[in-house]
C-alpha cells in the first residue's frame, strides 16, 4: 500500500489544493471535476484515519476474562419503577 495511502494529512492537503485549483477554474465542468477529485481525496482521508484507528484498537493488549456486571448502589431506585 502506498504511503499516501497511510497519511491523512497528505490526502487532506491534496483535497485541498484540489479546491484551490477548482477556484481557480473558469470552465464549470472543468471546475465541478477537480471539486470531484478534492471530495474523493477527503473520503481517502477518512477511510486512512479509519484504517489507522483499526490497526491501533487491535494492536492492544486484551484480557480474556470476562466484565462484571454493574450491581446497583445502595440507596438506588434500582428495580424501582
Amino acid at each position: 500500500m502506498s504511503d499516501l495511502l497511510k497519511n491523512p494529512g497528505r490526502l487532506r492537503r491534496r483535497a485541498e489544493v484540489s479546491r484551490m485549483i477548482a477556484g481557480a477554474m473558469r470552465d464549470p465542468e472543468i471546475r465541478l471535476k477537480m471539486l470531484n477529485i478534492a471530495e474523493r481525496y477527503e473520503r481517502l482521508a477518512q477511510r486512512a484515519e479509519d484504517r489507522l484507528w483499526v490497526i491501533k484498537f487491535i494492536s492492544q493488549p486484551r484480557t480474556l476474562s470476562r466484565p462484571q456486571p454493574l450491581q446497583p448502589s445502595r440507596g438506588s431506585r434500582a428495580g424501582i419503577y
